[in-house]
């Protein structure tokens, strides 16, 4: 489903949308996205399935076109801690000036601008960064991973007994494969004593 003001359909792009236009009119533009025009986020997730976006449009009191809004994205990420895909929404919001890049260098360095190129913005680009900005830094939490095994403590006695076991019957089969480290040192002792 697309919803977008009318001032936005004299683009040559469908992707393209005129800011100042839009801005003027306090304009609005929803759009679902195909999730392969986003292929650094589909490069940077297992599975990218869908994409939409939500964005407003108005003038700041410098009067430089601003778009706020919000982008959504239903992805496949891998888990660090399990090493496991999961399904994980992503959401993104923000609020960045748009312009261009003569009007941005005179900006403050901590202003979030955006340049466009010929009053136009290109949607999906738009989207993609701001996805990209909000991907997590780790997928699960240490004890929210749904596919971690569940850790106790103290651990219960059946499995300690069975754990211990095991290490007892490793241990017993490694001593016997294994020569004293020592032996060939107490050899060389009795073989000295010998020729004493």
């Amino acid at each position: 489903m697309d919803t977008y003001d009318v001032a936005a359909m004299d683009t040559l792009q469908p992707d393209q949308f005129g800011v100042v236009e839009l801005a003027k009119r306090n304009g609005r533009v929803a759009k679902a996205l195909d999730p392969s025009k986003l292929p650094r986020l589909q490069e940077a997730s297992v599975d990218l399935t869908s994409v939409s976006g939500d964005v407003q449009f108005s003038f700041n009191e410098e009067r430089l076109p601003v778009a706020t809004g919000q982008a959504k994205a239903q992805v496949t990420l891998t888990c660090q801690t399990c090493d496991l895909p999961v399904e994980y929404a992503l959401v993104a919001e923000f609020e960045m000036m748009l312009a261009s890049v003569v009007r941005a260098a005179q900006l403050p360095r901590a202003a979030d601008v955006r340049i466009i190129e010929d009053g136009q913005l290109a949607l999906a680009e738009l989207l993609e960064d701001e996805l990209l900005l909000a991907l997590p830094a780790q997928v699960c939490e240490d004890r929210d991973c749904k596919n971690l095994p569940v850790l106790e403590f103290p651990i219960p006695a059946s499995e300690l007994a069975a754990s211990t076991e095991r290490m007892d019957a490793q241990a017993a089969a490694n001593a016997d494969d294994a020569d004293n480290p020592f032996a060939a040192l107490q050899a060389l002792k009795d073989k000295l004593k010998d020729e004493q």
